[in-house]
């Protein structure tokens, strides 16, 4: 229950500290939906090009072929569009955040500052803070283009046969319950992994700063081989995390398929 509320208040600061860019995540959301709306405009539109050619309607089957084209062109300047505006928001509210943050730090007691790593702190400014952008200019707009899509598929299905939207939320329930499932241990596998890397860097930043020490010892050799146990064992937690996440992308890949055919 703790970490429930600690995760809500951290989703709500986040969203109080990315306040200014509200508009481009919404702006983000909105070609998102118009992106996946001109999809399935055009799988409709290949639907009546096919039926256009079979019934040779020749006024109808230009129409068609010339509506998919621009339709096409159309989602080619979307898909760069959003993709500057993604890769901009991300860079500016990257900025942003690092600069508050640090402020914060400049500002803080020091005792509470010095409680953790520099190294740490370094974590926080690079690794989190581009987390926080992927979400805000990535996931959220990418969810919202595949709830539209899921509505979407279903009403064109439903066209076709309803029985075909029993099988789809069969395979949606089982999918909900591997992301389900799967949801803890992802988050475990990544904290884990920050952990290491955050441990490995905390080594590396504080062995440069004592080169002279290092090297008055000779203790080059030494810290050369217990740095590389830090990268193995950072390598480990990567792979760990791969597998695991390789297993969910190829069952929901599986069933995308599967529903296709």
């Amino acid at each position: 229950m703790t970490k429930k509320k600690d995760r809500q208040a951290n989703a709500r600061w986040i969203w109080r500290a990315a306040k200014p860019f509200h508009g481009r995540t919404l702006l983000l959301c909105a070609l998102s939906a118009v992106s996946t709306l001109l999809t399935l405009w055009v799988a409709v539109s290949l639907r009546t090009l096919i039926n256009a050619a079979v019934e040779q309607d020749r006024q109808l089957l230009i129409r068609t072929a010339v509506l998919i084209v621009a339709l096409t062109l159309l989602q080619v300047a979307i898909s760069v569009l959003t993709r500057w505006l993604r890769e901009s928001s991300a860079f500016r509210i990257v900025q942003a955040l690092q600069q508050r943050l640090f402020s914060n730090l400049l500002n803080k007691d020091y005792t509470y500052v010095s409680e953790k790593h520099s190294a740490e702190w370094m974590n926080r400014l690079i690794l989190d803070i581009d987390g926080v952008a992927s979400v805000l200019t990535g996931i959220v707009p990418g969810l919202i283009g595949i709830a539209i899509n899921i509505v979407g598929v279903c009403w064109l299905i439903s066209q076709i046969t309803p029985w075909f939207l029993l099988l789809i939320a069969l395979g949606g329930a089982m999918l909900f319950l591997l992301n389900y499932n799967l949801r803890e241990p992802l988050r475990k596998r990544q904290r884990e992994l920050r952990e290491t890397v955050g441990l490995k860097n905390i080594f590396l930043s504080e062995h440069l700063s004592k080169l002279l020490i290092v090297k008055s010892f000779n203790r080059e050799a030494a810290i050369e081989e217990s740095s590389r146990e830090k990268f193995e064992a950072m390598t480990a937690k990567k792979d760990e995390k791969l597998r695991l996440f390789l297993f969910k992308d190829g069952a929901q890949h599986l069933a995308v398929s599967a529903a296709y055919l």
